[in-house]
């Protein structure tokens, strides 16, 4: 039931845009913020529109891929809250084969969906990304990965950092990054522990690529 309604709300947004221009189009939520669709070109000749659209008389929004001519409904919010900051949005994050959308849900969260499929292939806090490189580190309470989605490898990172001291900030995004990437290492600084006299711990490692 769930994909026919994804059918029949893709065939009713296609109708809109085909006869309505939406470029002036919006809904304004209860805080007066005026919410435009959004269009933006991605690699590989694909194109990514989250727009607004009143289901059953309620502020909702649907996200389409498009690429010749084919849509795929990748996701859609039916009765989303009121406020802007609970709208979909493009951090403008792109890689060959994958895509991210960043959500808010009290914590900033990354979808990362697949162009090929429109699959949604995972749901992380907001991380640091290479954009460049295609890498993406998730970071929760207990581990830290290393997604590659170039060689689509995925690292464990957290042996490297489990002993370099009392935790600080792990579960947060800023204390760890991404410095340099060749073919053979990836090299990062792990800044999330301290000392026993509470100083702080910057600590850079490389692993095998």
């Amino acid at each position: 039931m769930q994909e026919i309604r994804k059918f029949f709300l893709l065939l009713m947004f296609l109708f809109q845009a085909y006869f309505f221009s939406f470029s002036n189009e919006y809904i304004t939520d209860s805080f007066g913020t005026k919410i435009y669709e959004k269009k933006c070109s991605l690699k590989g000749g694909y194109e990514l529109i989250v727009a607004p659209i009143i289901i059953d008389n309620i502020n909702s929004y649907i996200i389409v891929l498009e690429k010749d001519g084919n849509y795929k409904t990748l996701d859609i919010g039916i009765g989303f809250a009121d406020n802007f900051k609970y709208y979909p949005r493009v951090p403008n994050i792109d890689f060959s084969n994958y895509f991210f959308l960043e959500y808010f849900n009290g914590t900033l969260m990354y979808h990362i969906f697949s162009k090929e499929t429109g699959k949604l292939m995972g749901v992380y806090k907001k991380g640091p990304v290479d954009i460049e490189n295609e890498l993406f580190i998730s970071v929760t309470e207990n581990h830290v990965f290393l997604h590659d989605y170039v060689r689509n490898i995925e690292y464990n990172l957290s042996p490297y950092i489990e002993n370099v001291g009392y935790e600080a900030c792990i579960g947060f995004w800023n204390c760890i990054s991404i410095d340099n990437v060749t073919d053979n290492e990836i090299l990062l600084t792990y800044t999330g522990a301290y000392d026993k006299n509470g100083e702080d711990i910057v600590y850079s490692f490389s692993i095998p690529r």
